[in-house]
Formats: C-alpha cells, sequence, structure tokens
C-alpha cells in the first residue's frame, strides 16, 4: 500500500516536481557553500584535515539519507517525520516528532534572517538590518505563496548562483595553488595527515561538519507535488546528499591546502581569508555575498516551503486546526482536456507519435596565408573546405492504423543528404595614398550534393527518388575606402554571392494525393510535368556604401550603410495548396535594398551601451511560376523589414585579475511572411537575455538566463511531417527561458 489514496487520503497538491527540482530542493536546502561559514571551526578540530571530517560526515548522513528514501517508498506523503513516525510507531508518537521537526524548520530560518542581516552590515552599512529582516522574509514568503513551480525555478536560479561562485572559488584557488600559493600544489594531507591523524579528532571535527548536510531531509516534505511519489523522493533524497558531499570536499580541499602557513583572525572568517588569498579582496567579497544570499533566501525559502507542508499534513489528520489542511492555490491555476473524439472507440486511432532521428557530421577546414608588415600592398590567399553529411529518418506508427488503414506504418520518410565545398579564394590590397585604398578579391568555389529519397506508408504514395545537384562559379569582390583621419573611414563595396542547390520534394504526380495539375498550371504546360526533385543554386550581387565613426576619445561610435542586391533564382518554398505538399524552387529574381546603423556609447565609467537597428525591403521583381502567389511585389520569405537590437555591458574591474561582469540584450525582429498551405505572416517578436559573472586573465564564470520572458516567439513554419491544411500550422518556437552556468579557460597565451 503505496498509493496516497490507500492511506485514505485524496490528491489535492499538484504534481508538477520532476526528480530534478527535488534534488535541486535538496541542495539549496543543505547549501553547497554551507562550508563558507563553519571551515574555520572543522579546521581547528580536525587539525587541518578537513574534507576527511566532511567524508566521514557524508559516509554517516548516507545511512540517515537511505533510511529517509525507505520511508519515503513506504509512506508517501507530505507530513515526512511526522508520518513516518506516526505511522511506523504511534500518532502521538508522531505528532511530537512532527513538533519537533517544525522547530527545527522553524528556528534555523530565523537564526539564519539574523545572521544575513548582520553579515550584510559592513557591505551596505547604511541599510538598517530590520530592512534586511523584513526583506528576507518579505521575498521568501511571496515566492512560496505563489506556488511551488516558481520556487522550483527560484531555486534553480539561487543554486546556480551559489555554483557559480563556488566554481569561482575553485578556479581561483587551483590557480593560486598553482603559482606557489599556500601548499604550492593540491596534496593528499587534507584527507590524511599521520603526524596529526586521530579518531577521536576526525570524530570531533565531523560532529560540526555534518550540521553543513541538514536539510536533505526536506525533499521528503514533497512526496504528494513529486510527479514520480516516493520513489523519487527516494532518488532525489540520496542524489542530493551525495552531490552536495562532493562539493563540500572539493571546496575544502582546496582551501585546506591554500590555508597552509595562515593564520585567521577568527574561525568565522577563516574561509574568507582563504579566497582572499586566492582571489584577492573581491573574491573574498564575492564569497561571503553570496552565502549571505544563500542563507538568508535560499536555505530559509525552502524551510519554509518544509513548514507549509508538515502543517498542512498535521492540519489534515486534525492534529492542528483545519484551516492549515487548505491546498488550494489559487494563485498557480491551471486548465487540462482529455480529447477521446478520434479514439479508436470512436472510429480513429487515437494518438500517435513521430520517432525522429537527425544525425550529421561535418568536416570544416580553411587555411589562410597572408603578408604582414605595413606596406602599401597587402595581399591573401585561402582554401576552404567542407564536407557535411546529415540523415533525416522519420516514422509515424501506430498500435491501431492496420484496423483503419490497413497498416501500422503511418508514414516512412529518410532523405540521406550530402554536400561537399570547395573553394579557392584570394585579395588584394593596395593603398594608393595613405587614406586611400583599393580591395580586390575572387573565390572560385565548386560543390556537389547528392540527395536520395525514400518515403512509404499507408497514408502517402511510395516514392523513391535519387538526384544530384552541383555547380562551380567565380564570385569578385572590390572594395574602395577613404580614411579622412583615424576617427572617419568611408568605403564603397561591390561582391558577388552564391548559395548552394540541393534536392527537395518529393512531390506525387499520380495517385489520391497527385499534385500534377497544380504543376501544370504552375510550369505553364500543357503535358506532363515531373515531380520536383531539385533546386539550383541562387546567386546576388550586393552593392554598399558606409562609414565608420568614433569620438576622439573613444567613448561613442557611428557606423551606418546603404545597400542594394539584385537577386537572381531566389530559392523559396512553394506550397502547392491542391495537394497538401511543399518543395523549394527557384521562383525568379528580387531586388533588396535597406540601411544599417550602429551606435555604441561609454555612458558611465565600466558601462557601455549598444543599438542596432535595420530595415530591409526584400521583393521579387520577376517570377518563373505561374498562379503560385510569387508575382512581382512579393515579398522574400522569412527577412523582416525591421530588426533592432539594443544591449547593455558591465565590466568593473574588482583587482587586478579579477573583473565583475555584466550583459543585457534585448533583439527585435519584425514581422516576416512564411509559406506553409499558403503564404502567411509570422508576427514580430522581441527577445531578453541576460548574463553575470567574473572574469579573469585566462578564464571566465558566467551565470546567464536566455529568454528570460519565457515567451514563445514564432520562429519559422514547419512543413515536414505536418500536415498541409489550411486549419492546421505547425511552428517552430524560441527555446524557453533557460538558466546555466558558461565556464572558460584559455590555454597558452
Amino acid at each position: 500500500m503505496t498509493s496516497l489514496e490507500g492511506f485514505g487520503y485524496r490528491q489535492e497538491l499538484q504534481r508538477t516536481l520532476s526528480i530534478w527540482d527535488l534534488i535541486v530542493y535538496g541542495m539549496v536546502f543543505m547549501v553547497p557553500i554551507s562550508p563558507f561559514g563553519v571551515f574555520g571551526f572543522v579546521w581547528k578540530d580536525a587539525n587541518g584535515m578537513v574534507p576527511l571530517a566532511y567524508l566521514v560526515g557524508l559516509v554517516g548522513m548516507f545511512f540517515t539519507a537511505m533510511s529517509y528514501a525507505s520511508m519515503a517508498r513506504a509512506f508517501p506523503m507530505a507530513g515526512s517525520v511526522y508520518s513516518y513516525v506516526g505511522r511506523g510507531l504511534h500518532a502521538t508518537a508522531g505528532f511530537f516528532a512532527g513538533w519537533l521537526i517544525l522547530l527545527d524548520y522553524i528556528l534555523v530560518p530565523a537564526l539564519l534572517y539574523i545572521f544575513s542581516a548582520v553579515a550584510l552590515r559592513p557591505l551596505a552599512p547604511g541599510v538598517p538590518g530590520v530592512v534586511w529582516l523584513l526583506g528576507f522574509v518579505t521575498f521568501n514568503a511571496a515566492v512560496n505563496l505563489l506556488g511551488i513551480r516558481l520556487a522550483a525555478r527560484v531555486n534553480l536560479y539561487l543554486l546556480l548562483l551559489e555554483i557559480l561562485a563556488l566554481m569561482l572559488f575553485v578556479i581561483m584557488g587551483l590557480v593560486a595553488l598553482h603559482h606557489g600559493q599556500g601548499a604550492g600544489a593540491l596534496t593528499l594531507k587534507p584527507l590524511y595527515d599521520p603526524a596529526v591523524f586521530s579518531m577521536a579528532t576526525i570524530a570531533g571535527a565531523a560532529s560540526i561538519a555534518v550540521l553543513s548536510f541538514l536539510g536533505f531531509d526536506g525533499v521528503s516534505t514533497l512526496a504528494e507535488e513529486s510527479r514520480g511519489g516516493g520513489a523519487a523522493v527516494a532518488r532525489a533524497t540520496v542524489a542530493s546528499l551525495v552531490a552536495v558531499g562532493a562539493l563540500f570536499v572539493l571546496q575544502t580541499w582546496i582551501a585546506t591546502d591554500l590555508a597552509q602557513g595562515m593564520h585567521f583572525s577568527s574561525p568565522e572568517t577563516a574561509f574568507y581569508e582563504i579566497a582572499e588569498r586566492a582571489g584577492g579582496a573581491g573574491l573574498r567579497t564575492v564569497t561571503l555575498g553570496v552565502n549571505v544570499l544563500a542563507s538568508g533566501i535560499a536555505n530559509a525559502m525552502v524551510a519554509q516551503a518544509a513548514v507549509s507542508r508538515i502543517l498542512y499534513a498535521m492540519g489534515r489528520d486534525g492534529k492542528l486546526p483545519s484551516v492549515l489542511e487548505d491546498a488550494s492555490e489559487s494563485w498557480t491555476t491551471g486548465l487540462s482536456a482529455y480529447v477521446t473524439s478520434y479514439g479508436p472507440g470512436n472510429g480513429g486511432i487515437g494518438a500517435a507519435y513521430a520517432d525522429e532521428d537527425n544525425q550529421s557530421h561535418q568536416t570544416t577546414e580553411e587555411l589562410r596565408i597572408a603578408s604582414v608588415g605595413d606596406t602599401h600592398l597587402k595581399w591573401l590567399a585561402g582554401y576552404f573546405y567542407s564536407d557535411f553529411q546529415s540523415g533525416w529518418d522519420i516514422i509515424f506508427p501506430s498500435q491501431t492504423g492496420a484496423g483503419v488503414f490497413g497498416s501500422n506504418n503511418l508514414f516512412s520518410y529518410y532523405s540521406p543528404f550530402k554536400i561537399l565545398q570547395q573553394s579557392e579564394f584570394g585579395e588584394l590590397t593596395y593603398n594608393v595614398t595613405d587614406p586611400f585604398a583599393i580591395t580586390l578579391g575572387a573565390r572560385h568555389y565548386h560543390y556537389s550534393a547528392p540527395v536520395g529519397l525514400d518515403q512509404y506508408g499507408a497514408l502517402t504514395a511510395t516514392v523513391v527518388t535519387r538526384t544530384s545537384e552541383k555547380d562551380q562559379g567565380v564570385t569578385p569582390k572590390v572594395s574602395l575606402s577613404y580614411q579622412f583621419d583615424k576617427d572617419l573611414l568611408v568605403y564603397a563595396t561591390a561582391a558577388k554571392g552564391f548559395r548552394p542547390g540541393g534536392g527537395t520534394g518529393p512531390v506525387p504526380t499520380s495517385g489520391p494525393l497527385t499534385c500534377e495539375p497544380q504543376l501544370q498550371v504552375e510550369y505553364g504546360s500543357k503535358g506532363f510535368v515531373n515531380g520536383p526533385i531539385s533546386f539550383s543554386s541562387d546567386t546576388v550581387w550586393s552593392y554598399e556604401l558606409g562609414e565608420k565613426w568614433r569620438s576622439s576619445d573613444n567613448r561613442f561610435s557611428v557606423n551606418a550603410s546603404g545597400y542594394f542586391e539584385s537577386w537572381v533564382g531566389v530559392q523559396q518554398v512553394n506550397a502547392l495548396s491542391s495537394c497538401g505538399y511543399v518543395y523549394t524552387a527557384n521562383v525568379g529574381d528580387a531586388h533588396v535594398y535597406g540601411s544599417e546603423i550602429e551606435e555604441r556609447a561609454i555612458v558611465v565609467h565600466d558601462l557601455e551601451a549598444s543599438a542596432n537597428v535595420t530595415y530591409s525591403h526584400a521583393a521579387l521583381v520577376s517570377s518563373t511560376l505561374i498562379d503560385a502567389g510569387f508575382n512581382p511585389g512579393t515579398a522574400i520569405q522569412q527577412v523582416p523589414k525591421v530588426s533592432a537590437s539594443v544591449a547593455l555591458a558591465y565590466r568593473h574591474d574588482l583587482t587586478d585579475g579579477l573583473a565583475l561582469t555584466a550583459r543585457a540584450e534585448s533583439s527585435y525582429v519584425g514581422s516576416r511572411t512564411d509559406e506553409t498551405f499558403a503564404t502567411n505572416t509570422l508576427p514580430s517578436y522581441e527577445l531578453t537575455n541576460i548574463r553575470g559573472g567574473f572574469a579573469g586573465e585566462r578564464w571566465s564564470a558566467v551565470l546567464y538566463v536566455s529568454n528570460v520572458a519565457d515567451k514563445r516567439a514564432l520562429l519559422n513554419n514547419i512543413t515536414q511531417a505536418a500536415e498541409n491544411l489550411p486549419t492546421f500550422n505547425r511552428v517552430a518556437v524560441s527555446q524557453p527561458r533557460t538558466t546555466g552556468i558558461d565556464l572558460n579557460y584559455r590555454f597558452g597565451r
């Protein structure tokens, strides 16, 4: 009897948490950077073997976690210890156990609020402590009131912030050890030093170290909100403990080796003094500040959530006032529906799925040889090679399709694709005078692109095609530039470019879904028209006139240009609405004209603003198809008339080798046309990204959030594997809000 209903309860809380949400919750509760605050005390009692004390503590807590895991599987309820003791021993014992765990979860956050407010005093001396206390309490209460999904998301952000600070310390600590600080290297003494080791010493230090592990038990309070029930809670409890334990050992190992030869001013500040040795005052401030946030917000927030779940469980059992068992989440309502109209019982086949396997491999090489020195004649020559292979393999199976369509294979599509490109290029630049330069260049290209297609299944005609597209040519370039002074450059450029052709289709020309009548109309033929299986490369001549200017103090810059393009044989998606198929065709010629302006300004010291606006008018001037919707004046697909971006970038040097960095950017893309059953318009969208972190001479550690507002921008229509009907559109959307850490290290110079 392991289901909630088996214990006489109804499912009232929303099961929205994945096992990863539970692991994050447990890690946040334990605080991965907890050793920051107690390192000095463990150091003193362990005689320098701090990571060994944490390893011993981890082993002991592991058995406790296994006990919680067993109880979570047996009693998958929100009450945690209250439910375990009450169900396993006696209801009265459970009542007292519930009150004891409540006191733990209530008093510990209260102490953390006070600790955090006091710790922030030297960082912000003008802010009264009561303001910090009210801020912590209000923020945590608001997040928990707005629902467990928001709380889980905030937990993730706070965990990433803690890990970012921890990784910053790890990287700078290892670099400091490499440069001779502390022990001068990562040694084994912190794990075992025979000169000072004793069981009594490690046992005493471990009794302090285990306090850092408190909190993994809080995962069990979310058993009724876990999608995996008690089993997921059990796994998350153990996983979060092991993950945090590994981080404890890692950070204390590095800190212990760095601490060799140091004398701390107090145990409370020991770790921050070590951080200062590794990365200066900036790293000390970062570790202290993040630890305060982890204690005052992250740890206290999850403790508050745990308290509410235990109160809910005790109120539901009548041990506390019944008002506490109200499980309504009016802040986070949702809607779900189950569609049965097309189920097997109603003449349909029910839900079907697609199994898609798209593997690709690409090898790209480029060799460049260029002149050096400040001479009037400069040259460049090179060779480019690219070998791209992919295989699009998709099937639509159905377990009940045979009874309706005669086969359980509804649709199968396999299309291997390979394109081999090679080019040789060269460029000469000659300064007629110091400010006036002429550039001449050319690129000889050649490519081949064999394409195969196999299509079959109950819902389509069998189509097998093999084709190959290849081409070669020369694309020239000429550019004139004049440097009026060191701050202003004017240029004019004319250049030719191309895009490779390839395979397309399939387009059936017989059977119940034949496209033959519409193909004859569009190609102006009264005889049979073969279904298109390939399209040719297209070429474009581009003419641009522009300027690049910057102020004498380099605080402002403005780059602007205007351009005109003549585009021949434009590749576009053509929809055959009579049969529901699409293919890529060279539909005609187009003209494109527009302008772009880019500005940059240093607003204040360390803060830079930039903006970019582009206007583009792209439309056909001739068409090779008849009554296909491609007429002179038709807009080119996927080309917005207006696009823009703005950004703010901040960089502040904390020390000679450490900088604080941050960037916020927002991009706008205007409306544009696309093709499915017919030409349609995709709406404009705006996406915002932020990132912030730290950078050294060769490394950087950055926390980023992409698509901050979690918008679903419509990027383009999908015609593959979609019913091409006027009532149905399949659209690719932007990636949802994504949070992560970007770690980089540059080797060599």
